[in-house]
């Protein structure tokens, strides 16, 4: 498995810096992308994004830059965090 590092960028853009020094953008998103969560295998980052209006909660797949929007909540979705065995998202709800 390949170590990375996050960054976050002006809270719009994700981007991967590998052990080596040129980073890997895996979001071109003009949305707000916030609070990301590594997956325990690190395949997986659970995120934060305001993308369909009210802040919910997406998987973004660090290989294929690909997302699932996880929550259909009327309420604000954010802080995502892993399950130790990674099969639950705890995140926080509410205004």
């Amino acid at each position: 498995m390949q170590r990375v590092a996050i960054t976050i960028i002006a809270l719009v853009s994700v981007s991967l810096r590998p052990a080596y020094p040129n980073p890997v953008n895996i979001t071109n998103s003009v949305f707000s992308e916030q609070a990301p969560s590594w997956s325990p295998d690190g395949s997986r980052l659970a995120i934060s994004s305001d993308e369909d209006g009210a802040r919910q909660i997406y998987l973004l797949d660090v290989f294929d830059a690909s997302t699932t929007r996880l929550t259909f909540e009327p309420a604000v979705c954010e802080y995502p965090t892993w399950s130790p065995d990674g099969s639950r998202i705890a995140f926080r709800a509410g205004p």
